[in-house]
């Protein structure tokens, strides 16, 4: 019973891995040399609890969904309480490619 519940694993994790591989190989083919033209652009507004979650989901979708094809991710202050804004300029600070701007 043991060994077979370590064969579904395994296999479940070996099909995993092809998944990721395959996945890995089409991306890296279907770029191009000026392929850094993706924006995310994130709207973050007054009283947003969850602010930090939204950045950090786009700062991980930059570098791992998209394969690199992310050139920036911004996040557009619409109208934040102070708290909300300290937040948001400390997680853009951690990574190069996030930038924080207001609305006029």
């Amino acid at each position: 019973m043991l060994s077979a519940l370590c064969d579904i694993i395994i296999i479940f994790l070996s099909v995993i891995g092809l998944v990721e591989l395959i996945r890995l190989i089409i991306c890296r083919l279907f770029k191009t040399k000026g392929d850094k033209s993706i924006v995310i652009l994130v709207p973050i507004k007054s009283g947003a609890k969850d602010a930090e979650l939204l950045l950090r989901s786009a700062a991980a979708k930059a570098m791992w969904v998209y394969c690199g094809a992310i050139e920036r991710v911004v996040c557009l202050d619409c109208g934040t309480d102070e708290e909300t804004k300290k937040i948001c300029m400390k997680i853009c600070d951690q990574y190069e490619f996030m930038e924080y701007k207001t609305k006029l």
